[in-house]
């Protein structure tokens, strides 16, 4: 996205925050939320997630996901801020987690999520974490990055992050975390939630400004993703 289009929408954008209201109650930085807002205009298109695992044929179960090519999809141009320290237009750092119970005992080995790239720096780190015992993010427990991901309101791709030495282990009936932080101090990037409609609300943990920086537990729109591993 080149700069003068971002100039012009941020303009737009905060003047329609002069009369705007709250999309929910929750303490992640999203772009509908007052004075918490991307600089970009939002649109209703959703697009299908389509799913190529040829890249990782090791991955031979999905371990969770909320979306896919039956009837789930994510919003093209809407999600939650994964920025570093600092990022230019909206500061940070703003890290994510999304929960999610296996229902096996597994390995996660491929760890996929809707992220885009905004500004800045094309890198980000994926990685299952521990709970903390209080429904928010604990211990990491093995985590990568990438730089391939596509640029935001592009489609359709997901940023996709390979752990090594055969993945992290999961016990089945336990919570955990897929957790994206910005993988440069410069990067704004884009976590895409799943609409209402396709998968709703979800057990999520965010860490940023509004949190003291500490990992907070909330109920809230879904930030897209998937989880393959092997079994056990």
């Amino acid at each position: 996205m080149n700069q003068t289009i971002k100039k012009i929408s941020l303009t737009i954008v905060l003047a329609a925050l002069a009369s705007g209201t709250l999309m929910a109650q929750t303490k992640g930085r999203t772009f509908q939320q007052l004075g918490r807002v991307i600089a970009v205009p939002h649109s209703n298109v959703q697009i299908p997630y389509r799913d190529d695992n040829s890249d990782n044929p090791d991955a031979s179960i999905v371990i969770a996901k909320n979306l896919g090519p039956t009837g789930f999809t994510y919003v093209l141009d809407n999600g939650w801020l994964v920025t570093g320290a600092t990022d230019v237009t909206f500061g940070g750092p703003d890290m994510i987690g999304v929960q999610f119970r296996p229902s096996v005992n597994c390995h996660a080995t491929t760890l996929s999520a809707a992220i885009t790239l905004f500004e800045g720096t094309k890198s980000v780190r994926l990685g299952i974490y521990d709970n903390n015992g209080m429904g928010g993010v604990g211990t990491l427990i093995q985590d990568g990055a990438t730089t391939r991901m596509g640029n935001f309101g592009s489609c359709c791709s997901l940023a996709k992050v390979t752990l090594t030495n055969g993945g992290a282990a999961l016990t089945a009936g336990h919570d955990y975390f897929l957790v994206a932080t910005a993988g440069a101090s410069d990067s704004g990037l884009v976590w895409s939630f799943v609409s209402p409609a396709g998968g709703g609300a979800n057990g999520q943990s965010f860490n940023n400004t509004n949190t003291g920086f500490t990992w907070d537990a909330e109920w809230t729109y879904y930030a897209a993703y998937e989880v393959q591993g092997t079994n056990p």
